[in-house]
């Protein structure tokens, strides 16, 4: 099929039908943020890491008591907690608002995401340097923003594979 050929109909129907579970997955897993995200918050506001302190490596408790659980930007501390509660809703949103308008404008915002997960990981190193420990749902966190932009980027990129097909 050259470039100037549209999609067959079934060819545009297999599309649709990969978009449709892509969007499904992607608003999961931004559900998913935002429950682990929940979790998070509670456990670190209430200082009950109950379901999180696996052993001595695996524990959020461990890694909360570091003091690296905060960002500074100018006068104003913030939690690591609260930008998860405020990312995923905002994830949730944006795709919801744009996966059928433009869905190639949620990459660069996803991607703010990811790379402030750059910064997390080298605290994680840290982190592991000096209490040999991990936040699992800190991770979890991290991994699912990584999945939501897969997801996003698959998916644009099967749409303009279609579209020039």
């Amino acid at each position: 099929m050259s470039g100037e050929e549209n999609p067959s109909p079934d060819e545009s129907k297999a599309g649709e039908k990969r978009t449709q579970i892509a969007f499904r997955i992607y608003l999961i897993l931004a559900a998913a943020g935002i429950l682990d995200a929940a979790y998070h918050a509670y456990s670190e506001l209430t200082q009950v890491f109950k379901y999180c302190n696996l052993n001595k490596h695996i524990s959020c408790g461990l890694v909360f008591q570091t003091g690296y659980t905060t960002i500074v930007i100018g006068h104003t501390v913030i939690p690591f907690w609260f930008l998860g509660v405020v990312w995923f809703p905002l994830m949730l949103v944006s795709g919801l608002v744009l996966w059928n308008r433009s869905k190639l404008l949620l990459i660069p915002i996803i991607l703010i995401g990811d790379m402030f997960t750059i910064y997390l990981w080298s605290l994680d190193i840290l982190i592991w340097e000096k209490v040999q420990a991990v936040c699992p749902v800190c991770i979890s966190l991290y991994a699912i923003n990584y999945v939501m932009t897969g997801v996003v980027v698959a998916s644009v990129y099967s749409d303009a594979k279609i579209t020039n097909s």
